[in-house]
């Protein structure tokens, strides 16, 4: 498959990595599949897991960069299938937190090594070294970006 250039650099890296980062979503889908549960769903699970302390719908969403109206609805359907729980905070009722459930527990530690090895995969054609270049200039462009947004949308 041919790769299409607008022989404009800056539009090229953008479109490079917005059809990277769609093919990624796809190979982790596909190769979830088995565990009968949608990468979307499972990414809740992972920020939940991978927090120091109990994460809000809104600290999920501030994470993965999702609205909070589309991470209630995956932890209303994550809660159906008791893959996670709610609870109230014990200072201020209005503040709910995520867990997981010890059947959430089982499910996402036995998916998480299935994701690492086609993470690890994708991942296999660079080098250590490219890897953290790739991951700095990364870093960068998201930082660049973080402060960007922040500020046009305090109208600054």
């Amino acid at each position: 498959m041919s790769v299409v250039r607008f022989n404009d650099t800056d539009l090229d890296i953008m479109v490079q990595i917005f059809r990277s980062v769609r093919l990624l979503d796809s190979m982790m889908e596909k190769g979830i599949s088995e565990f009968n549960i949608p990468l979307a769903q499972f990414n809740v699970m992972g920020f939940i897991y991978y927090s120091e302390h109990p994460m809000t719908v809104t600290e999920i969403a501030e994470k993965s960069l999702v609205s909070k109206a589309n991470v209630t609805g995956l932890v209303k359907r994550l809660e159906s299938a008791k893959l996670v729980k709610k609870t109230h905070d014990e200072n201020d009722a209005r503040i709910r937190y995520i867990h997981l459930t010890a059947k959430g527990m089982k499910l996402i530690e036995k998916v998480l090594p299935r994701y690492f090895d086609i993470t690890k995969d994708a991942m296999s054609i660079f080098s250590d070294r490219d890897k953290k270049k790739f991951l700095g200039f990364l870093d960068h462009i998201e930082g660049f970006l973080r402060v960007k947004y922040e500020s046009e949308r305090r109208g600054k």
